[in-house]
């Protein structure tokens, strides 16, 4: 209408990592079908996609206090960086903050982006590193580098 898609919602979101948790992919895709219409909505959904990924990464608590045991594990700073970026973006949609929506969507744009580099980072790179490690190192090499590691 007038020059603009109506249906379906045109936009230019990369799509979902396919190694997050099929709850969390639920939450993203939410996210991308409402973002044209609200900006502040999806920054909402995508901080909640964030809490859930953490939960299913075995953490508990609120996403702060998760975000802190994150980085207790010793996951990077640049990681840590985007999990507050989502965290505190998110909370400015639904709590009133410095962040306008109306005027910069470009900023909830992001989100998507951060969304999939922590999911590479916290769960597509730990397996597939765990594949070739399970699959190309001998099993006398594993024990060996177990004892050298004490575990």
């Amino acid at each position: 209408y007038n020059s603009e898609a109506i249906y379906p919602l045109a936009n230019h979101i990369e799509p979902p990592s396919k190694d997050l948790p099929s709850d969390v992919m639920k939450i993203y895709n939410e996210a991308v079908s409402v973002f044209k219409l609200s900006p502040k909505s999806a920054a909402a959904l995508l901080r909640l996609a964030l809490q859930k990924l953490l939960n299913h990464l075995g953490l508990s608590g609120d996403i702060n206090e998760m975000i802190k045991q994150k980085v207790s594990d010793g996951v990077g700073k640049k990681i840590q960086q985007a999990m507050d970026l989502v965290r505190y973006i998110g909370n400015q949609a639904v709590h009133p903050g410095m962040i306008d929506f109306d005027d910069d969507k470009d900023i909830a744009f992001l989100l998507f982006r951060l969304i999939n580099i922590i999911a590479k980072e916290l769960i597509t790179i730990p397996s597939e590193i765990d594949s070739l490690f399970e699959n190309i190192i001998p099993v006398k090499l594993k024990d060996s580098i177990a004892k050298r590691d004490n575990k």
